[in-house]
Protein backbone atom coordinates (compact mmCIF):
# COMPACT_ATOMS: atom_id res chain seq x y z
CA UNK A 1 0.00 0.00 0.00
CA UNK A 2 3.00 2.07 1.02
CA UNK A 3 4.29 1.66 -2.46
CA UNK A 4 0.79 2.58 -4.37
CA UNK A 5 0.96 5.79 -2.14
CA UNK A 6 4.14 6.60 -3.20
CA UNK A 7 3.91 5.88 -6.93
CA UNK A 8 1.08 8.04 -6.73
CA UNK A 9 2.64 10.91 -5.36
CA UNK A 10 5.12 10.77 -7.44
CA UNK A 11 2.82 11.05 -10.39
CA UNK A 12 1.00 13.81 -8.69
CA UNK A 13 4.61 15.58 -8.52
CA UNK A 14 5.33 15.17 -11.84
CA UNK A 15 1.93 16.45 -13.05
CA UNK A 16 2.30 19.13 -10.99
CA UNK A 17 6.12 19.88 -12.58
CA UNK A 18 4.56 19.04 -16.10
CA UNK A 19 1.99 21.91 -15.55
CA UNK A 20 4.46 23.78 -14.36
CA UNK A 21 6.74 23.83 -17.26
CA UNK A 22 4.10 24.00 -19.75
CA UNK A 23 2.87 27.45 -18.44
CA UNK A 24 6.98 28.10 -18.05
CA UNK A 25 7.33 27.08 -21.29
CA UNK A 26 4.64 29.01 -22.89
CA UNK A 27 5.39 32.02 -21.40
CA UNK A 28 9.41 32.05 -22.30
CA UNK A 29 9.87 33.70 -26.16
CA UNK A 30 12.15 32.70 -28.40
CA UNK A 31 15.28 34.49 -29.33
CA UNK A 32 16.00 35.26 -33.37
CA UNK A 33 17.63 31.47 -33.86
CA UNK A 34 14.69 30.12 -32.26
CA UNK A 35 16.21 29.17 -28.99
CA UNK A 36 14.64 28.70 -26.29
CA UNK A 37 16.19 30.97 -23.10
CA UNK A 38 15.60 28.54 -20.20
CA UNK A 39 15.99 30.16 -16.38
CA UNK A 40 16.11 27.90 -13.86
CA UNK A 41 12.70 27.35 -13.11
CA UNK A 42 12.14 25.54 -16.56
CA UNK A 43 14.27 22.70 -14.37
CA UNK A 44 11.68 21.85 -11.69
CA UNK A 45 10.42 18.74 -13.84
CA UNK A 46 14.04 17.55 -14.31
CA UNK A 47 14.52 18.14 -10.54
CA UNK A 48 11.51 15.63 -9.43
CA UNK A 49 12.91 13.10 -11.72
CA UNK A 50 16.13 12.47 -9.34
CA UNK A 51 13.69 11.40 -6.72
CA UNK A 52 12.73 8.35 -9.30
CA UNK A 53 13.88 4.96 -8.97
CA UNK A 54 16.14 4.03 -11.80
CA UNK A 55 12.91 1.85 -13.23
CA UNK A 56 10.83 5.02 -13.34
CA UNK A 57 13.57 6.92 -14.24
CA UNK A 58 13.62 5.10 -17.20
CA UNK A 59 9.92 4.47 -18.28
CA UNK A 60 9.31 8.39 -17.73
CA UNK A 61 12.25 10.03 -19.92
CA UNK A 62 11.49 7.53 -22.64
CA UNK A 63 8.12 8.73 -22.76
CA UNK A 64 9.10 12.59 -22.40
CA UNK A 65 11.64 11.84 -25.65
CA UNK A 66 10.03 8.89 -27.67
CA UNK A 67 6.50 9.28 -26.70
CA UNK A 68 5.81 5.88 -26.21
CA UNK A 69 6.62 3.13 -23.33
CA UNK A 70 9.77 1.22 -22.75
CA UNK A 71 9.28 -2.54 -22.46
CA UNK A 72 10.45 -4.76 -19.78
CA UNK A 73 13.79 -5.54 -21.34
CA UNK A 74 14.69 -1.72 -22.58
CA UNK A 75 13.93 -0.85 -18.18
CA UNK A 76 16.12 -3.79 -17.27
CA UNK A 77 18.82 -3.03 -19.73
CA UNK A 78 19.11 0.80 -18.85
CA UNK A 79 18.40 0.09 -15.16
CA UNK A 80 21.67 -2.02 -15.32
CA UNK A 81 23.43 0.31 -17.60
CA UNK A 82 22.47 2.87 -14.80
CA UNK A 83 23.24 0.38 -11.42
CA UNK A 84 26.44 -0.65 -13.16
CA UNK A 85 27.56 3.15 -13.71
CA UNK A 86 28.49 2.64 -17.27
CA UNK A 87 26.30 6.10 -17.77
CA UNK A 88 24.21 8.72 -15.33
CA UNK A 89 20.97 9.61 -15.97
CA UNK A 90 22.35 12.89 -18.03
CA UNK A 91 23.64 10.65 -20.43
CA UNK A 92 21.22 8.50 -20.86
CA UNK A 93 18.69 11.09 -21.42
CA UNK A 94 21.29 12.85 -24.15
CA UNK A 95 22.34 9.46 -25.69
CA UNK A 96 18.62 8.52 -25.79
CA UNK A 97 17.69 11.89 -27.26
CA UNK A 98 20.38 11.63 -30.28
CA UNK A 99 19.28 8.09 -30.66
CA UNK A 100 18.11 7.81 -33.96
CA UNK A 101 14.49 6.75 -33.11
CA UNK A 102 14.02 10.16 -31.19
CA UNK A 103 15.30 11.73 -34.42
CA UNK A 104 12.94 9.88 -36.28
CA UNK A 105 10.38 11.55 -34.02
CA UNK A 106 11.27 15.02 -34.61
CA UNK A 107 11.19 14.09 -38.26
CA UNK A 108 7.49 12.74 -37.75
CA UNK A 109 5.87 15.22 -36.06
CA UNK A 110 7.79 18.59 -38.66
CA UNK A 111 6.12 16.00 -41.14
CA UNK A 112 3.07 16.18 -39.54
CA UNK A 113 2.34 19.69 -38.76
CA UNK A 114 4.79 21.40 -41.46
CA UNK A 115 4.69 18.63 -44.03
CA UNK A 116 9.24 18.69 -44.08
CA UNK A 117 11.49 16.93 -42.12
CA UNK A 118 13.06 18.97 -39.50
CA UNK A 119 15.85 21.26 -40.20
CA UNK A 120 19.70 20.09 -38.96
CA UNK A 121 18.89 23.10 -37.28
CA UNK A 122 15.87 22.43 -35.77
CA UNK A 123 16.68 19.10 -34.89
CA UNK A 124 19.51 20.28 -33.02
CA UNK A 125 17.78 22.60 -30.83
CA UNK A 126 15.02 19.61 -30.06
CA UNK A 127 17.82 17.14 -29.48
CA UNK A 128 19.47 19.21 -27.35
CA UNK A 129 16.23 20.38 -25.00
CA UNK A 130 15.13 17.19 -24.80
CA UNK A 131 18.34 15.43 -23.87
CA UNK A 132 18.72 18.13 -21.27
CA UNK A 133 15.18 17.72 -20.13
CA UNK A 134 13.84 21.19 -20.44
CA UNK A 135 11.11 20.00 -23.07
CA UNK A 136 9.45 16.52 -24.23
CA UNK A 137 8.13 15.62 -27.69
CA UNK A 138 5.07 16.53 -26.72
CA UNK A 139 6.89 20.19 -26.03
CA UNK A 140 7.68 19.99 -30.03
CA UNK A 141 4.34 18.53 -31.12
CA UNK A 142 2.31 21.61 -28.98
CA UNK A 143 4.68 24.02 -30.28
CA UNK A 144 4.16 23.06 -34.20
CA UNK A 145 0.70 22.84 -33.58
CA UNK A 146 0.47 26.40 -32.24
CA UNK A 147 2.29 27.65 -35.41
CA UNK A 148 0.13 26.03 -37.48
CA UNK A 149 -2.90 26.86 -35.68
CA UNK A 150 -1.58 30.77 -35.64
CA UNK A 151 -0.91 30.73 -39.34
CA UNK A 152 2.82 30.66 -39.01
CA UNK A 153 3.49 32.90 -36.96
Amino acid sequence: MKILQRNVFVLFVLLLGSLFYSSLSQATSLSNQGEKKVDDGSRFLISQLDYLNDADYVKTIWYNILGREVDDYGVGMHVQILTSKQQTRQQMRENIARGEESQMRINDIYNRYLYRDATPSERRIWTERLGNGTATTFDVETRLQSYVNNGGK
